[in-house]
Formats: structure tokens, C-alpha cells, sequence
């Protein structure tokens, strides 16, 4: 998918389902879609739904809906994404696996294949748990993410259907270049909003991987002093080649005026990129800035347990 000028943003995906010899394949196909509501998404769906392609299920990406997308899934193609309010009540709902099941079940009697689309590894659970006649009617996975890549990458084996990560494509380094510059932007407005400039301040990203090398290079271009903390050497020694500052995280943390955490570490490790007592170790009003598909970069679960209050401060954003 790219974007340009004319009748559709998504002239690629546009051309492959033009194509003659894919219609069978599409008039095949049934897709349980866990994304982002944003007007890319309805594209993309729209345009599979013109091709034959149904759509069982399109669960929103709790965080991650833009309310006028949303909107328009119902009233433009007769679809209701189905939303949560957080991750924890997604994965404690029994909503996924009941839309695989569902979709499957369809499938008997149709014979569609069905397709997972997936961004953060949601569906590994319950692909585990399926029984050898229901995979009969599976064609696999599609993931999207890092860090839904690494959840497959350890699951993979209890898994018995195909799973496709793009994930570490080169059309998604494409991508992360401005989901980086895109992270960082939308950062500077929330707090512009506030009355709060980044700029001048000292900024440390935690993760120098695809996304965390662009935030770092985007926030360099916007002023900051910017440092940069990984878990693996060579990373670190690949941002001090391009010129960021680099030390032991305990003594970055210190002097960081906002963080941005991009690392996918709960997937890898099983754990945040930055515990409860790390937050603790931050200067007095520091800002956090997760980079993540989840909200597992910081131990924010923890964080809001020990707060005494919390405040809204940006309502609807």
C-alpha cells in the first residue's frame, strides 16, 4: 500500500485485486480483520469488499480508531467494528476467538478460505487451540507488526496453519519511517495543546530498531538533545555511529526530559522496556511516549496502580 493522488491512496492493492486471475481467490476468501480504524483501513477494506472478499469480523485496535472511519464502516459498507475500551479487556473478552470460530464455521458450509489479518500477534492464543477439522478451512495468518511477529516467532510450532509476517519486509522499513516522524508530530501537537514545546529538551528513545531509529532521527531534526538506549550492543553501537548520544540506561533516565519506547520487549522478554521502579528513577515531570503496537512498553499498569490521582489532560485525543 502507498499512498498518491487519484481515485484510490492504495493504487497497488488496487491493481492486485484488478487483476483477472485473482477474482476466484478473492470470491474465496473470508477475513477476520484486527487493525487500526483509520481511513487507509476503510480503503483497503472497501476495496476487497468491491472484489467479492467478506469481511466476518473487524475488530478496532483499542487506542487506534478514528471516530469518523468508524462511522463511515457502518454506514458506507455495513460493517460494525466491534471495540474494547483497553488491550486487557480485548484479550479478557473471548472476542477473537469467537470471531475465528464463527468464521470457520461459515466456512464449513461455504467452503470460503479464512484469513486472519493481524497487528500484535492478538490471534496466537486461539490459533493454538484449533482442532484439526477447523484448520481444514484456515489458509493462515497475516501479521503486521514487531511485535506480533516476535509472538508468532516463539508460537510458531503449536500453530498449524501459515503464518506471513511482513514485518520485516522492506516495505515496512518504508513504513517505519513514518511511523517514526509520525509518532514524534503527534507528540509535539498533544502537547503544544498544553502549552508544552519539546524542543531544546533532552530526549531518550529506548529501542534502536526499525521505528525507534526514526523517532530518534525525526526528534534530532525538531532540536533535541537525543539519546538512545538498546538492550543489544550493536545496536547501540550503530546509534552512536549516527551520532546520538549513547550510556547505560540508569544514568539516561536520569536527565531525560520525555521518552520514547519503541522495543516490542514484552514480546521478546516478557517484559516492558521500562518498570515501575525505572518511572520512579525519572526526573519529575517527565514525559512517556510509547512507540509500540501495545501499551506494554512501560509498566503502565503498575504506574496507575501506585498513583494516588490522575488527570485527563487532553479530553477526546
Amino acid at each position: 500500500m502507498y499512498h498518491v493522488a487519484g481515485e484510490t491512496q492504495l493504487r497497488v492493492v488496487d491493481r492486485y485485486l484488478r487483476q483477472p486471475e485473482n477474482a476466484p481467490l478473492f470470491e474465496r476468501t473470508r477475513l477476520v480483520i484486527l487493525e487500526h480504524i483509520l481511513p487507509t483501513t476503510f480503503e483497503f477494506v472497501r476495496l476487497l469488499q468491491s472484489r467479492g472478499v467478506e469481511i466476518a469480523a473487524l475488530i478496532a485496535k483499542p487506542y487506534s480508531v478514528h471516530e469518523e472511519t468508524f462511522t463511515r464502516f457502518v454506514r458506507e459498507l455495513g460493517i460494525q467494528p466491534v471495540r474494547f475500551a483497553d488491550y486487557a479487556e480485548l484479550e479478557a473478552s473471548g472476542h477473537i476467538e469467537q470471531s475465528v470460530t464463527n468464521a470457520l464455521e461459515k466456512s464449513v458450509l461455504d467452503g470460503r478460505r479464512v484469513v486472519l489479518v493481524d497487528v500484535g500477534g492478538y490471534f496466537a492464543p486461539s490459533l493454538t487451540r484449533l482442532s484439526a477439522e477447523q484448520t481444514k478451512h484456515l489458509a493462515g495468518v497475516i501479521e503486521d507488526t514487531t511485535f506480533g511477529h516476535k509472538i508468532y516467532e516463539k508460537r510458531c510450532q503449536e500453530i498449524p496453519v501459515p503464518i506471513c509476517s511482513v514485518a520485516r519486509s522492506n516495505l515496512k522499513e518504508i513504513e517505519a519511517r513514518f511511523v517514526g516522524r509520525d509518532a514524534v508530530v503527534a507528540m509535539e501537537n498533544l502537547l503544544r495543546k498544553i502549552g508544552i514545546s519539546i524542543t531544546g529538551r533532552n530526549a531518550l528513545v529506548i529501542g534502536y530498531g526499525m521505528i525507534g531509529k526514526n523517532v530518534a532521527w525525526t526528534l534530532k531534526s525538531y532540536g533535541l538533545n537525543v539519546y538512545v538506549y538498546d538492550i543489544q550492543d550493536r545496536k547501540l553501537l550503530e546509534a552512536f555511529n549516527d551520532g546520538f548520544h549513547v550510556h547505560k540506561k540508569s544514568i539516561l533516565l536520569r536527565d531525560a526530559d520525555i521518552i520514547f519506547s519503541a522495543t516490542g520487549s514484552e514480546a521478546e522478554y516478557g517484559r516492558s522496556a521500562m518498570s515501575l521502579s525505572e518511572i520512579e528513577d525519572c526526573k519529575h515531570g517527565v514525559i512517556l511516549a510509547s512507540v509500540g503496537s501495545r501499551d506494554t512498553e512501560f509498566a503502565f499498569r503498575d504506574l496507575v496502580s501506585h498513583a494516588g490521582s490522575g488527570e485527563e489532560l487532553i479530553a477526546g485525543d
